[in-house]
């Protein structure tokens, strides 16, 4: 590791969808910024789709990869809280891991960067005396939205939402000319700018993951599309919804005759594409 370099280190939250977005923040700041990076991630034993992924990037190596211990929260959380709880008490119970990891490794980081659910670790940066940042792997909607509407559950919303300003700044997955109004009214202190305290927004992407040749068929059919007028529709590794909601969603999808993309995963294909069987052209879903 070339020591003359800023060396930042990343922290990831469990579950493909905060791994994949810091891996992509990862591979940036190595090829465009010439840091070095690690990234400490909070990973399941059971998740095959995790281990792909922390597989990929070491051919080439752009960084080190530091898989965390899986936490046991079953004593601590109800079996059926929602996802969002289950997460933040897993990254709460996973900072003796993090402080360890993080102050253990040599050379030591210049600078901490967390995902969303990984903003309870930020005194671990005052500790080792690092700038600190929270990197929001969404847009500056998601962001004000975070920081203004307990539109989560209180105990949670209390506890990711307030964190974000304690940091130095935030990294926002988007850019500008998408989001001026929105980007402008949490830089304006009279608006969300007090909120987050005038905490520097940094709107870095966009970050994108590289499509596999596979999805070929999908972008030719996107291209032919008119412009701006296809929906795209996915509720991410954490969204999990109920037979019967699934088939609301593919009738609202089929009855609004809107050309659209919908990520569907099993065990629920099936019953979407029954709903759709009698169209001539079916619509695009990526299984």
């Amino acid at each position: 590791m070339d020591i003359s370099k800023p060396h930042a280190a990343l922290l990831s939250s469990l579950g493909m969808g905060h791994l994949i977005p810091v891996v992509e923040l990862g591979k940036r700041l190595v090829t465009h910024h010439n840091f070095n990076v690690t990234i400490f991630a909070v990973t399941s034993p059971m998740s095959p789709a995790e281990s792909n992924v922390i597989q990929s990037c070491m051919s080439p190596k752009l960084f080190d990869i530091v898989q965390l211990p899986p936490i046991d929260i079953s004593s601590l959380v109800d079996a059926n809280s929602t996802i969002v709880t289950r997460l933040s008490v897993m990254m709460r119970e996973a900072q003796p891991a993090i402080r360890s990891a993080i102050s253990s490794w040599n050379p030591q980081p210049t600078l901490l960067i967390v995902d969303l659910f990984g903003t309870e670790s930020l005194p671990i940066a005052d500790e080792l005396d690092m700038p600190k940042y929270v990197y929001v792997a969404s847009n500056a909607w998601f962001l004000a939205l975070t920081i203004r509407v307990p539109f989560l559950d209180k105990e949670v919303e209390g506890e990711i939402g307030s964190e974000i300003p304690k940091s130095d700044g935030i990294l926002l997955n988007t850019w500008v000319d998408l989001l001026p109004t929105s980007l402008a009214a949490l830089r304006d202190d009279d608006l969300l700018g007090r909120v987050i305290k005038s905490n520097p927004v940094y709107p870095i992407g966009p970050l994108t993951r590289t499509v596999s040749t596979s999805d070929g068929p999908m972008f030719d059919w996107l291209d032919m599309q008119p412009s701006e007028l296809v929906i795209y529709v996915s509720f991410g590794s954490g969204g999990t919804l109920s037979y019967e909601q699934m088939t609301e969603i593919a009738w609202g999808l089929e009855l609004s005759q809107q050309r659209f993309i919908w990520v569907v995963r099993q065990p629920f294909i099936g019953a979407v594409d029954a709903v759709f069987s009698r169209r001539a052209t079916p619509p695009v879903m990526i299984h």
